[in-house]
């Protein structure tokens, strides 16, 4: 469990933003691997799920024991993405580039929102230490998202 931090109203709207930011791409990288047809692609998709999901909860216990209300779905915008994956029938090696470049605008608009949280933290180590960690890991994500374009050119 994460040590218990008050956050002012500023670092608390940040949090929530990083936590609505997951939540779409979980359900965009969930999406995207109930396309693919690969299943090496599949299963990298999946996982980076799986670990954005852990993000959130991350994120949600500040946010819960600030006694404020944690976002419980991802942006609008994500949801219209997500629309426009769909209509690109399923998704082969061919089309799996286009949907790679995509995921990695994704993932720079990601990153620049933690960077941004992360730079007008103040007053919490463990808030800082937190985003840290996301950022590195999210960091690392994008290195594999990158090395995974690269095989399909």
């Amino acid at each position: 469990m994460i040590s218990q931090v008050d956050l002012n109203k500023d670092s608390i709207e940040g949090l929530s933003e990083l936590i609505q930011l997951n939540i779409d791409s979980v359900d965009g990288f969930r999406h995207v691997a109930e396309q693919v047809q690969g299943n090496v692609y599949r299963a990298a998709f999946l996982e980076i799920a799986k670990e954005r999901e852990g993000q959130v909860e991350e994120l949600c216990e500040f946010i819960v024991f600030n006694r404020e209300d944690v976002p419980q779905r991802g942006s609008y915008a994500a949801a219209l993405h997500r629309i426009w994956i769909s209509f690109q029938d399923a998704i082969d090696d061919a089309n799996l580039s286009m949907i790679c470049t995509e995921i990695e605008r994704g993932e720079s608009y990601i990153l620049g929102a933690y960077k941004e949280v992360l730079r007008d933290a103040v007053g919490s180590a463990v808030v800082i230490k937190t985003l840290q960690k996301h950022l590195d890991r999210i960091q690392a994500t994008n290195d594999l998202l990158r090395s995974l374009h690269v095989a399909l050119e």
